[in-house]
């Protein structure tokens, strides 16, 4: 078994003095194991680097988890020396294949983070076999070493957003550096309201940066993640990106296709025709010319459609563009100026935050008090039925027995 020995000492790596004694391999338990030891008499140098050679003052046996042979699962045990250091005192040894306190070699370490990196930490522990508590010790000291080399002082522009870290109303705060060649974790927190950007704050002061240097946030439409950004970064501009705009937008021209199609039937089933870029002639464009949306082009701009400025309106970015951020919609410190048209209903204003607005024609929207309007699609003042007076009792003839 010298052969063995010799060939798994080389496959490990291992130098002087540490050196393969003996291997066992069981096939049905799937397992093989390796035995590691130093000759005896061997100095070992301090851990702390100061001394070359102090004497073993004991032994500890210890066992780790090794990469793979094949199909099975391989484990190192070797028994771990403790020297007596003429400065420190009594420390044990560093070895090269684990780190302290660790119940893994680092080769597998490494395998394990790369698909941490990549899966949930319960499907990797099914993969590998082991229980999951361990590897949430094993990822909670990597990202902490981490953390504690991570360097903040050169960020300025910041994206945050949320997700769902499991089933309800459970959520984790992402922070990411958009200037980082890949995408850079910078902080990540528990919640999704305004003081989780306060506490960002405080994480990137902690790393060498500044809150005062931040200059372009780019947000989704939080009320919360805003209100956290004006007060903990105060020269940030809030970006607001495109994908939740474009959904709000469309979310508004929709509301005020369904309002204008009770007066205008013509725009009735031509939902996708308004949220889409039309290039050729359209299914749903139906009888207007060119495939062209109505009211932008076609044949139906001279019914005054109350959806054909609402959306040039709303597709065109407001305010000052973003540094790197074409067509975002960015907020600065003062309010963003109105838009041309200030005929607006207010549920036209909320469906798009105050952002941008679609509005009907005074002569087409409905007074309080007043019947709805007639017309194709809407509901026209119903004729009344004429009733007749009620008979007075004395003009039935009398129908009693004489």
């Amino acid at each position: 078994m010298a052969d063995v020995d010799d060939l798994f000492q080389a496959a490990l790596g291992l130098a002087e003095p540490w050196q393969v004694t003996r291997t066992t391999f069981d096939a049905t338990a799937r397992r093989l194991d390796l035995y590691l030891d130093f000759p005896m008499g061997t100095r070992f140098p301090c851990p702390e680097g100061d001394q070359s050679t102090c004497p073993v003052h004991d032994t500890e046996p210890k066992t780790w988890r090794h990469l793979d042979f094949f199909q099975h699962q391989a484990y190192l045990h070797a028994r771990v020396p403790r020297v007596i250091c003429p400065a420190h005192g009594t420390r044990q040894v560093a070895l090269p294949w684990a780190r302290p306190s660790s119940g893994f070699t680092l080769l597998f370490e490494a395998l394990l983070m790369a698909l941490l990196a990549e899966m949930p930490v319960k499907a990797v522990a099914v993969l590998v076999s082991e229980h999951d508590t361990r590897l949430w010790r094993l990822l909670h000291h990597h990202v902490e070493q981490a953390r504690a080399r991570l360097d903040m002082g050169e960020v300025s522009r910041v994206g945050v957003d949320e997700t769902s870290a499991k089933r309800g109303q459970d959520y984790v705060s992402l922070f990411v550096d958009l200037d980082a060649p890949k995408p850079r974790v910078l902080f990540a927190t528990e919640g999704r309201d305004h003081t989780t950007v306060a506490r960002f704050a405080a994480s990137l002061s902690a790393h060498g940066g500044d809150p005062v240097k931040v200059r372009d946030v780019s947000v989704d439409m939080s009320p919360a993640f805003a209100k956290g950004v004006r007060a903990s970064l105060p020269r940030a501009y809030l970006t607001y990106d495109r994908y939740h705009l474009v959904s709000h937008a469309t979310k508004a021209v929709d509301e005020v296709r369904r309002a204008g199609a009770k007066t205008h039937p013509e725009l009735k089933g031509t939902r996708y025709v308004w949220l889409k870029r039309t290039r050729a002639p359209d299914r749903q464009a139906g009888g207007h010319a060119g495939g062209t949306r109505p009211g932008v082009g076609g044949t139906c701009h001279r019914t005054g459609l109350p959806v054909a400025a609402g959306v040039r309106r709303v597709l065109r970015p407001a305010g000052r563009a973003g540094r790197g951020l074409p067509g975002a919609l960015v907020e600065g410190r003062d309010p963003l100026p109105p838009g041309p048209d200030h005929r607006l209903r207010p549920q036209d204003r909320r469906a798009l935050g105050g952002r941008a607005a679609l509005a009907l024609d005074q002569d087409q929207q409905r007074h309080p008090g007043r019947d709805q309007l007639a017309g194709a699609g809407g509901q026209a003042p119903r004729p009344r039925v004429p009733q007749q007076a009620k008979p007075d009792r004395d003009d039935l003839p009398d129908r009693r027995p004489t």
